[in-house]
C-alpha cells in the first residue's frame, strides 16, 4: 500500500486506501498561517481533487476525479470513475468539460504557459490492469492527445509529469518508463540504471529532477538537441538507510528538496533532504508521520503535505521554515477532515492553492472535493 497509495484505490473518495498519519502531539499548531477553504465542490458527489497547477494570480487548474459509487471490498464490478477538471479565471472556479466517454482519474496537471496545459491520468481497465492518458488544452477545450495501454501502465502508474514547452512534455511511470512528446511523436526512454521512480519536478532552467523510489538516488535531466542527458546524485548520506522517496521539488537546478519516509522499528518517520552547493544535506524532522510532497511558500520556506500510513487520518499540511516545522489545523466538515494531495505556489505571490477532499478517517466512504488557499 505504501509503495504507491495513489494507485487504483484512490478513486471513489480515495477508496481502498486504509491509512493516514498523525504528527506528534508536541508539534505546534500554526493557525496563523492563513490557510482557508476557498471552494467546496458538492456536485458531483464522491469527488476528489488530486492535482493543482498555478500559472498566475488569475489562472489556475485543479483536477482529479469523481465516482459513481463507493467501492466495496471483495469480488464484483468496480465503480466507474471519470475525470474532473476545474479552472480558476481570477474570480471563481469553473467546471471544464473533458472528452466524451473518458473514464479514469487525472493525477497530474502541468503547464508551461496559459496556452500549453496538460493533464495526465489513468484508468483501471479491468481488475489489476490499467491504462493511462494525456489530455491537452487546445483552443480552450480539453482533447485526448495520447493513450497508453497495459504494456506501459501495468508496470507502474504515472508518478510525475513536467511540461517544459510546446514540444517538450514528459510523463514518468513508476517502473522507470519515461514518455516524451517532442511535438511530433511520443518516444519512450528511461532513467539510466534506475528501477522505480517516485516524483518529478521541472526546475526554473528547463530541466527536470526525478527521485528514485528505493535506490537512494536523485537525477537531474537536461534536454540538449532533443535528447535527455541525466546527471545522477546520491541521497545515501542524507536519507536514513532504507528510506522510500515519495516526492521531489526543484525551485532551481541547484536548489532541490526530496521527501519521503523510513521505517524506524514499528513506525514510519519522515525523511527529507536539501540539495544545495552540489551536495545533498539531511534535514532532521521529528515525529511519526510520512511526507508526500513539497512546494514553495512564496517566502523563505516550504509547504509540505503529509502522506498516508496506518493511522487513517487524511493527509494534512505542514510548513518548514528556518529549521522549524509547524502543522496546520485542517478544517472539518460534516465530521470529515480535509485531506490534501497537492499544493502549488502562485507565481509572484506569497499565496498558494491546495487541493484534496473532505474524507472520513481511513478514506473510506464519501468524499467532497475541496480547494484551499493561503495568502491573498
Amino acid at each position: 500500500m505504501l509503495r504507491r497509495v495513489m494507485g487504483s484505490g484512490i478513486v471513489v473518495a480515495i477508496i481502498g486506501v486504509s491509512g493516514g498519519l498523525t504528527a506528534t502531539a508536541a508539534m505546534p499548531r500554526a493557525g496563523t498561517l492563513g490557510w482557508r477553504v476557498d471552494t467546496v465542490i458538492t456536485r458531483p458527489k464522491l469527488a476528489t481533487l488530486l492535482t493543482v497547477d498555478a500559472i498566475g494570480k488569475r489562472d489556475a487548474w485543479a483536477a482529479g476525479c469523481a465516482a459513481t459509487a463507493i467501492s466495496k471490498p471483495g469480488p464484483g464490478p468496480r465503480p466507474s470513475n471519470w475525470p474532473l477538471i476545474e479552472h480558476f479565471d481570477g474570480r471563481a472556479w469553473h467546471r471544464m468539460a473533458t472528452p466524451a466517454r473518458l473514464q479514469g482519474c487525472i493525477r497530474f496537471i502541468r503547464s508551461s504557459s496559459p496556452r500549453n496545459v496538460w493533464a495526465i491520468g489513468w484508468n483501471e481497465t479491468q481488475q489489476a490492469s490499467f491504462s493511462a492518458f494525456a489530455l491537452h488544452l487546445v483552443g480552450g477545450r480539453w482533447t485526448t492527445a495520447h493513450r497508453w495501454g497495459p504494456k506501459i501502465v501495468d508496470g507502474g502508474l504515472p508518478i510525475g509529469a513536467a511540461v517544459l514547452g510546446p514540444s517538450s512534455v514528459w510523463v514518468f511511470f513508476e517502473h522507470n518508463i519515461v514518455e516524451h512528446d517532442n511535438g511530433h511523436a511520443w518516444l519512450m526512454t528511461s532513467v539510466p540504471g534506475e528501477i522505480f521512480l517516485a516524483g518529478a519536478s521541472a526546475d526554473s532552467r528547463g530541466g527536470i529532477w526525478v527521485a528514485g523510489e528505493f535506490s537512494g538516488m536523485a537525477y537531474h535531466m537536461r534536454v540538449v538537441g532533443g535528447a535527455a542527458h541525466w546527471f545522477a546524485t546520491s541521497l545515501a548520506a542524507a536519507f536514513p538507510a532504507g528510506s522510500q522517496a515519495t516526492g521531489i521539488f526543484a525551485p532551481a537546478p541547484g536548489d532541490v528538496w526530496a521527501v519521503g519516509s523510513h521505517q524506524a522499528q514499528t513506525v514510519l518517520r519522515p525523511a527529507m533532504a536539501h540539495y544545495t552547493a552540489g551536495t545533498w544535506h539531511s534535514v532532521r524532522l521529528r515525529g511519526v508521520f510520512t511526507l508526500a510532497g513539497a512546494a514553495s511558500d512564496g517566502a523563505d520556506g516550504l509547504w509540505l503535505w503529509r502522506g498516508w500510513d496506518t493511522t487513517g487520518t487524511p493527509p494534512g499540511i505542514m510548513r518548514y521554515a528556518a529549521g522549524a516545522l509547524t502543522s496546520v489545523q485542517m478544517p472539518v466538515r460534516a465530521r470529515q477532515r480535509a485531506g490534501i494531495f497537492e499544493i502549488a505556489a502562485i507565481p509572484g505571490t506569497n499565496s498558494a492553492w491546495a487541493v484534496g477532499a473532505f474524507l472520513s478517517n481511513g478514506a473510506l466512504g464519501a468524499s467532497t472535493a475541496v480547494i484551499m488557499k493561503t495568502g491573498r
